[in-house]
């Protein structure tokens, strides 16, 4: 019968290697996930005719700061589906990172292109940024079975109260739709596991009260998504702290659906 020899490690090395194989077993690298605001449906415009809509998205990772996507110009838009795909891409999630994402749509008419956008990004951020506060704050009294945080129309911080500053919301312009959402930790990596694309919404968003004139309050309907990877190839990269490219997600899988 053959025998197998065994080395002893010396005490000192065994100590190395077990601890070496704790830190590989709890250290997970960061996933990257792309946040989408996929399209709006509108059942009845803030305008009597058309919204001259713009869009805009941010997220925030634990207490980085706001990552935001360009602002996206709708231009003049009527009762109907219209497709946005406005992502932000690239964004690295640890296992134990909480995000915020927050979307918001105006309606501005008026005044110059660049303005609005510039005011309604750094809105966007803000309330972004504010919705991750809020979590930092209540996450030591939230057990992980917790229901997220989630909040459209006028209940969310996207919804900027209908005021943002730097716009002046003339005749019938005001903000349309507005949502937030905030993700637990590792919630992204089960709602996308297996390749999948988990869609939100259709968040109904009804609008504020409209000034005479304009007919009665608008109506909104926003989808969006997160999914794991980077979008396509021809994709913008995106910044902390800045801003991300506008590309929808990619891949065959059928939707998600959590609503």
């Amino acid at each position: 019968m053959s025998t197998k020899s065994v080395t002893t490690l010396p005490e000192s090395l065994v100590s190395a290697s077990q601890a070496l194989k704790s830190v590989a077993q709890t250290t997970t690298p960061a996933a990257v996930y792309t946040f989408t605001l996929d399209s709006f449906r509108i059942t009845n415009t803030r305008a009597l005719h058309n919204d001259t809509d713009y869009v805009c998205t941010a997220v925030v990772v634990g207490q980085n700061p706001p990552i935001t996507s360009a602002v996206q110009y709708m231009g003049n838009v009527d009762n109907g589906t219209h497709e946005v795909n406005l992502s932000i891409p690239n964004v690295p999630v640890g296992p134990n990172d909480h995000s915020a994402f927050t979307y918001s749509i105006v309606n501005c008419g008026h005044g110059s292109r660049d303005q609005i956008e510039s005011a309604l990004e750094k809105a966007t951020a803000a309330a972004a940024a504010k919705l991750a506060q809020e979590w930092t704050a209540q996450a030591p009294t939230k057990s992980p079975a917790a229901a997220p945080i989630r909040k459209v129309g006028a209940g969310a911080f996207g919804w900027l109260a209908g005021k943002i500053e730097g716009i002046i919301f003339a005749d019938c312009d005001g903000v349309v739709a507005g949502g937030d959402c905030i993700f637990f930790p590792g919630e992204e990596a089960l709602i996308t596991q297996n390749g999948r694309v988990a869609t939100f919404g259709p968040d109904s968003c009804p609008g504020t009260n409209s000034p005479v004139g304009c007919g009665s309050n608008s109506q909104y309907y926003v989808t969006w998504s997160v999914s794991a990877g980077p979008p396509a190839p021809t994709g913008g990269g995106s910044s902390i702290g800045g801003r991300a490219g506008g590309v929808g997600p990619t891949g065959g899988n059928p939707p998600h659906r959590l609503d």
